[in-house]
């Protein structure tokens, strides 16, 4: 018997002539032809530090296949997340506002209907729209499923891979498609029901780089770990570094099956893949503390950002300019043809020019953060600090001084500039209250405490 996903997928595939005809202005079936749009798989691995990344000199050996990914890439040095915060960082991911704009910060809020996803535009363009995505964060609730013909949860990536491959049955090679992608085990907490304290990964991933790595932590409370700053010791602060790394291998491997698929069916030599992520982690490696995913160190905000071009055009390439989240939509959008919105405060990498001087903003907390690298300032109320992050690549060094005033508001009157005509706040809607089983398994993710 077809599961329900199989009965909506086939529903929509019998739309598709209409569709189409719809999207091509009515165009006769033997008629002229423009040349069609690219596919777009959007990979977000959730909470994957850009230096735990192969490809960016990561020693250990943890993303294999998306190291061999970026050789027919354009890597992107300098990506920053708006938000060490998975709901805050997805919604400028599929928006392409920053958070204030879109005003999507907390539990309760969500998306004002006045403002198209990134999924909306594509679909309206004759894209079919699929999201496979952890539940938690990413939720109707909060307007994500605006646009997507298909919009559904997984428990992990096994459970992701089901779902995977039965959207795969079904999409229709002659139309491009649009596939949201998120995956969540590379994040602590107990996707499964296991009995890690922290990181979940499956054998032999729990142990490939620490054989003892569980061992070093059982016993530990995790709600204790999370928040209690300096609870660890050097030894399991080591264990917990080793078990993130072999959720990311795990992870890797997935991607690297899925992948594989799409090419056997054809579907991947014209797709633009974007593989990157919402946020960073601190591994308990600043002051012994793992709560706030990094919070406003590069820990929490420097993520990777890899965009394979149909055929692996530039492939190879690594660009050292400062970029964000938030320039991804309007890099999709390019990327399949369509006209530059002047709603968006972000660019297209594709047609950035080399050297282009883009500040990025990042929040926190009450604190703001503008990045134009190298320089990184971090604006609280009581004090404003400065980074050089090329000589201070681990932030220990703020500088407190006439330099941060001057930088200050160089760096804001360049960001101000940058917003263009997009709006200053889109005033977020209500949303649905979560259910007390969202509640419990937030709790459990780490979150909702802080």
């Amino acid at each position: 018997m077809p599961t329900p996903i199989r009965i909506r997928l086939r529903l929509l595939r019998a739309c598709a002539l209409v569709l189409v005809s719809a999207c091509a202005g009515g165009e006769p079936p033997n008629g002229p032809r423009a040349q069609a749009p690219p596919s777009i798989l959007l990979i977000s691995i959730d909470t994957l530090r850009a230096d735990r990344v192969g490809c960016y000199g990561y020693g250990r050996d943890t993303t294999p296949f998306l190291d061999r990914l970026a050789q027919d890439s354009i890597l992107y040095e300098h990506v920053q997340s708006p938000a060490p915060y998975t709901l805050i960082s997805h919604m400028t991911m599929l928006t392409g506002l920053h958070p204030r704009q879109h005003g999507v910060l907390r539990e309760g809020l969500a998306l004002a209907p006045t403002f198209p996803t990134l999924a909306e535009r594509l679909h309206e363009r004759g894209y079919q729209t699929a999201a496979l995505f952890f539940p938690g964060w990413i939720d109707d609730r909060f307007g994500f499923d605006r646009g997507f013909d298909l919009f559904e949860a997984h428990s992990d990536a096994e459970h992701a891979g089901e779902h995977f491959d039965e959207w795969l049955d079904q999409v229709d090679p002659e139309r491009p498609y649009f596939l949201f992608l998120h995956l969540f085990d590379v994040h602590s907490g107990p996707l499964n029901g296991g009995t890690a304290p922290l990181y979940d990964s499956p054998a032999p991933f729990d142990r490939l780089f620490l054989a003892d790595a569980p061992e070093r932590l059982a016993g530990l409370d995790r709600r204790d770990i999370w928040t209690t700053p300096g609870l660890l010791d050097q030894a399991q602060i080591e264990a917990v570094g080793a078990m993130y790394d072999g959720g990311i291998r795990y992870v890797d491997s997935k991607l690297e099956a899925w992948l594989g698929q799409l090419d056997g069916r054809g579907l991947l030599e014209e797709t633009l893949v974007v593989v990157t992520s919402d946020h960073g982690e601190s591994l308990a490696l600043r002051d012994g503390q793992m709560s706030g995913h990094g919070g406003v160190f590069q820990d929490g905000l420097h993520v990777p950002l890899l965009l394979r071009l149909p055929g692996g055009e530039r492939g190879g390439t690594r660009v050292t300019d400062t970029a964000g989240l938030v320039d991804l939509a309007p890099t999709i959008l390019a990327a399949v043809g369509l006209d530059f919105d002047e709603g968006l405060p972000g660019r297209s990498l594709l047609e950035a020019e080399s050297g282009a001087a883009s500040v990025y903003n990042a929040q926190h907390a009450g604190l703001d953060v503008l990045v134009q690298w190298p320089w990184k300032l971090v604006v609280a109320d009581e004090a404003d600090a400065a980074f050089n992050l090329d000589l201070d690549p681990g932030e220990v060094a703020p500088i407190f001084s006439v330099l941060t005033m001057n930088l200050e508001q160089r760096l804001e009157d360049a960001y101000q500039s940058g917003l263009g005509t997009s709006p200053a706040s889109l005033s977020p809607i209500a949303g649905a209250d979560a259910s007390s089983d969202e509640l419990e398994k937030l709790h459990l993710l780490g979150y909702l405490d802080e």
